[in-house]
Parts: C-alpha cells; sequence; structure tokens
C-alpha cells in the first residue's frame, strides 16, 4: 500500500491515474496497490490492469475458474512471476475487486513481456526483467 501513498504524495497536483498496471505473480504487490487505492479517497475508482504471462497465470486461471487453481508448473520466461498458485484471500479480494470494476486481469504471452524489456531499454537505457516487461 505505501507504492500508492508514495506516488499519491508525489503527484497528488495532478489528477489520479488513468489506470495502474501491476505485474503480478502470486498478488502480494498486487494486494498492496489495491489497499492503497482503496485508502486513497480521490483515487478509490482508478482501476488496475494485473498482467501476467501465459504459463505464470495463477491468478488469471483463478479468476476465470471463480476459485483458485493451482499451475502444474511455471512455463513462463518470467521467473519471478512464477507462483504456481495465490492464496484464497488474495483470491477473494481481486474477485471482489473484478465485480466492483476496479481489476482487470491481462495475461500476455513470454514475447510480448520480453519486448517490453526491449522497448523500456531503447527509451530508457535501463535493462529490465521480463517481469517489468510485462507491465
Amino acid at each position: 500500500a505505501t507504492l500508492i501513498e508514495e506516488c499519491y504524495h508525489d503527484m497528488s497536483h495532478l489528477p489520479p491515474p488513468s489506470a495502474v498496471v501491476c505485474s503480478v505473480g502470486g498478488g502480494g504487490l498486487l494486494m498492496g496497490v489495491l489497499a492503497g487505492l482503496k485508502n486513497t479517497p480521490s483515487w478509490s475508482d482508478v482501476p488496475v490492469i494485473a498482467v501476467e504471462t501465459v504459463g505464470a497465470n495463477c491468478l488469471s486461471r483463478s479468476l476465470d475458474a471463480k476459485g483458485v487453481v493451482e499451475l502444474d508448473a511455471i512455463t513462463s520466461v518470467a521467473k519471478s512471476l512464477g507462483a504456481n498458485k495465490t492464496t484464497q484471500l488474495i483470491y477473494d479480494t481481486c474477485a471482489s475487486a473484478v465485480e466492483r470494476g476496479v481489476l482487470k486481469s491481462a495475461v500476455i504471452d513470454d514475447a510480448a513481456a520480453v519486448q517490453g524489456a526491449v522497448t523500456f531499454l531503447e527509451a530508457h537505457r535501463c535493462i529490465v526483467e521480463p517481469a517489468c516487461g510485462a507491465a
């Protein structure tokens, strides 16, 4: 939640963001982002796009199945997104956020995640891992 608090503090003179994009592994960072937005009145309706890669998409598969799903294996190159399942609390919180319209799940392939990292490198001369490129 402190990530959102820090962003709000630094950007409070600006309009709220149109969305927050968050790479998701098991969902811990996403939980903090959702909590931070919920606790920031002028940002409480800012939507979050939860991005996972195919082969590390336990949250999206759980949301589709309407219950926690465990992946057999992590097959994505974005290994830091590689949680084989999320917790019941994270699933419940995310399912509720989807129902309220403040969370959208997106799944991309490894090539798109790697391309995102390359694009970031070309724009900023800074190397990031595919998990960051996914967002």
